[in-house]
């Protein structure tokens, strides 16, 4: 939790080093037989894919989308809506992004044709992600994983 905690206000060349050393850590321990571990691990991983994303390696992209897809419906609720929130970063990370404009694709879309948005819209519409303050508010889960795999 502190490592999370500390993610807003340093730049990504500060921090990025440190995101990027994480990720592996952060992925095992979604799987940790403790619920307490599995959800701060996946709001901590929400955390950087909504201030740091651009520190994730494009290459850990696909196990990181899979690791978080992988808690949607298999995990309480309070797991599950964080995994939501993480992919929810992600996705809206990358909703307008540039690149895509002109090729067509994004970071995303190289590795994750993943379809996500049916277990998204369920977890979304009925859980209760007021654990931890950053969680997503708006509900509006489902649009934007639509951009996990694709542009526009």
């Amino acid at each position: 939790m502190a490592f999370s905690s500390i993610l807003e206000g340093p730049s990504d060349k500060a921090i990025g080093p440190y995101v990027n050393q994480s990720i592996p850590f952060l992925l095992t321990a979604l799987s940790d037989p403790n619920d307490l571990v599995k959800d701060t691990t996946a709001w901590t991983i929400g955390r950087i894919c909504d201030l740091h994303v651009r520190s994730i390696p494009e290459d850990i992209f696909p196990t990181l989308v899979n690791g978080l897809a992988a808690k949607l419906l298999t995990e309480t609720p309070r797991v599950s809506s964080q995994a939501c929130f993480g992919i929810h970063n992600l996705a809206a990370a990358f909703q307008n992004d540039n690149a895509a404009a002109t090729s067509g694709t994004n970071a995303l879309s190289r590795e994750c044709a993943l379809d996500v948005r049916e277990p998204y819209r369920s977890i979304a519409g009925t859980v209760d992600s007021s654990h931890h303050s950053s969680s997503s508010e708006d509900g509006d889960c489902g649009d934007n994983a639509a951009h996990l795999g694709r542009t526009g």
